[in-house]
């Protein structure tokens, strides 16, 4: 992530592409959870991007979310624990 200027000399953070996508489908599934569940290709069509690369970014999303699930507090199933019952 770079610092780039913006309007009147103020730091603005320049994000990756990558980095954008992610915001824009987390945006995207955040608004329409109540709807449906929004594939990849589905985001991608929206707003004119790759399907390959929103689904790459998906991925990761979701590699991240789980694998913060394995730290969470007690009580609360980790994924090693869910469905042991």
């Amino acid at each position: 992530m770079d610092l780039a200027w913006g309007q009147a000399g103020s730091k603005m953070f320049k994000l990756s592409k990558k980095a954008d996508y992610g915001l824009i489908a987390v945006k995207h599934l955040a608004m329409h959870r109540e709807q449906h569940a929004c594939s990849a290709n589905e985001i991608a069509d929206e707003y004119g991007i790759s399907s390959t690369l929103m689904a790459k970014v998906l991925q990761k999303l979701a590699r991240q979310i789980w694998s913060q699930r394995s730290t969470v507090p007690a009580g609360i199933p980790a994924r090693e624990d869910a469905g042991s019952d």
